[in-house]
């Protein structure tokens, strides 16, 4: 005689229940009543809410083999065909309502926990990553989505972003999308972005193409423009070419002769403060440069009047004249990103600025100095940024022992003590500021391969270990606050990515522990992230389902 036996109800409770029955009971024949069968099992909370509502012997069993259930479901190999995300997330906090994002929020922050809209009940229609919107009400009038796209990254602070036509945010794939305290409007089409762009950040001014009202008229990275009007007076054109990373503040960009604002392909051009001008030909680059970087002074070849006479990328100057009193040349040879600001770089013995290839050099406010071969950089390193103090290396006077990639340092005095060692292995992107950070027992700053380090204005600390990252992660940013794992005193003990917190206190308060796994572009800002019920913040890779 088969053994049959009826589930009522197709939500997670009764077809993980009758998933439990035939793996239980492989001979019995299993049958889910239901009035709806729909692609989501569940609405959110249900079954999720594994603890019963009585306290009775019975369901609290229930409760605990329902419990054991959904994890060892969760954990499977086969989670995504069960449909059941365990979320071990937080609990983002309203404290007067004890609502979780229910519509129009005001630093809205939504990475790893339930996203909430209040009309449809929907979480996110597509893949997205770390959306960011503080300040305003991000909305789309005629659906109630949230990003109709898959983008990652999206950062908008301090306005509002609207596109009039469509209620539309964003129709195309953009990444990184960073606009900061005004209005970006495209009169014509009320469009933002109309292609492919990837790292827009825009700050304290209006962007406007005067013919078309168009932002951006072809493919470009990662453009940040501060303070002012970039205006090209022929076509009011907006990078006529493709450029990326395009950085400009606080004057204006002009080629007299043409009206051209770059005409070739540039790659991160940061200008800030003054006029770049070539007196013979009035040309602005003359060949193919990737991320200039020039401010608050004239840069000047003596004997050509020519401003970068080689293939360079990503030159950075600030503030004073750099020179190299032997053959009065600018880079000798092919280098990137070379960044320098308010003082003289100078190797004693050669006259020599960057004696190989290396990427991205920014110095600000200091002397670079390499005591014993008055060299500096030894080896191929990318995008070095140092800011406002003295980078050295007691005992070898060495600057960078092997290859590290955008190194930034702002503001102190980076040191390790026991080998004057600073960074040991390979590490992109390293951004420090405005504080000491120090690894007491080995004095060693970054153990193993990071990248894209940022820190600002506090003190980060490992009590146990002095260890500072102790395994492989991706840009990292902290912002005014101090990170600190009480138990541990473990900052990020596995790979995460991405991790921005500004202006607070992260906690964990039953674990003290700050991300132990895998999450991606964690970005907080400006108020206290906690979950309730374990004090938890992030401790695993949660997709944007469930509370």
């Amino acid at each position: 005689m088969v053994l049959r036996i009826a589930v009522i109800g197709a939500g997670i409770v009764g077809l993980s229940s009758a998933v439990a029955v035939q793996n239980r009971l492989p001979e019995a024949q299993v049958t889910v009543i239901a009035e709806n069968f729909t692609t989501h099992t569940s609405s959110f909370g249900s079954g999720g809410l594994f603890m019963s509502r009585f306290d009775t012997p019975d369901t609290l069993q229930w409760a605990r083999d329902s419990a054991k259930y959904f994890f060892s479901l969760a954990r499977s190999a086969d989670a995504g065909i069960s449909g059941v995300n365990f979320i071990t997330g937080f609990f983002l906090y309203n404290g007067d309502s004890d609502q979780v994002l229910t519509s129009s929020h005001t630093a809205l922050l939504i990475t790893g926990f339930f996203l909430y809209n209040g009309d449809s009940d929907q979480v996110l229609t597509s893949s997205h990553t770390a959306l960011l919107i503080t300040g305003f009400f991000l909305y789309n009038g005629d659906s109630d989505q949230v990003l109709t796209s898959s983008h990652t990254t999206f950062l908008i602070t301090g306005f509002f972003l609207y596109n009039g036509d469509s209620d539309q945010v964003l129709t195309s794939s953009h990444t990184a999308l960073l606009i900061t305290g005004f209005f970006l409007y495209n009169g014509d089409s009320d469009q933002v972005l109309t292609s492919s762009h990837t790292a827009l950040l825009i700050t304290g001014f209006f962007l406007y193409n005067g013919d078309s009202d168009q932002v951006l008229t072809s493919s470009h990275t990662a453009l940040l423009i501060t303070g002012f009007f970039l205006y090209n007076g022929d076509t009011d054109q907006v990078l006529t070419s493709s450029h990326t990373a395009l950085l400009i503040t606080g004057f204006i960009l002009y080629n007299g002769d043409t009206d051209q604002v770059l005409t070739s392909s540039h790659t991160t051009l940061l200008i800030t403060g003054f006029f770049l001008y070539n007196g013979d030909s009035d040309q602005v680059l003359t060949s193919s440069h990737t991320a200039l970087l020039i401010t608050g002074f004239f840069l000047y070849d003596g004997d050509t009047d020519q401003v970068l006479t080689s293939s360079h990328t990503t030159l950075l100057i600030t503030g004073f004249f750099l020179y190299n009193g032997d053959s009065d040349q600018v880079l000798t040879s092919s280098h990137t990103a070379l960044l320098i600001t308010g003082f003289f770089l100078y190797n004693g013995d050669s006259d020599e600025v960057l004696t190989s290839s290396h990427t991205t050099l920014l110095i600000t406010g200091f002397f670079l100095y390499n005591g014993d071969t008055d060299q500096v950089l030894t080896s191929s390193h990318t995008t070095l940024l140092i800011t406002g103090f003295f980078l050295y290396n007691g005992d070898t006077d060495q600057v960078l022992t092997s290859s590290h990639t955008t190194l930034l340092i702002i503001g102190f005095f980076l040191y390790n003590g026991d080998s004057d060692q600073v960074l040991t292995s390979s590490h992109t992107s390293l951004l420090i500021t405005g504080f000491f950070l120090y690894n007491g027992d080995s004095d060693q700053v970054l153990t193993s391969s990071h990248t894209s380090l940022l820190i600002t204005g506090f003190f980060l600390y490992n009590g146990d270990s002095d260890q500072v990252l102790t395994s492989s992660h991706i840009s990292l940013l902290i912002t005014g606050f101090f990170l600190y794992n009480g138990n541990s005193d473990q900052v990020l003990t596995s790979s995460h990515t991405s991790l921005l917190i500004t202006g607070f206190f992260l906690y964990n308060g039953n674990s003290e522990q700050v991300l132990t796994s895998s999450h991606t572009t964690l970005l907080i800002t400006g108020f206290f992230l906690y979950n309730g019920d374990s004090d938890q913040v992030l401790t695993s890779s949660q997709p944007t389902l469930g509370h």
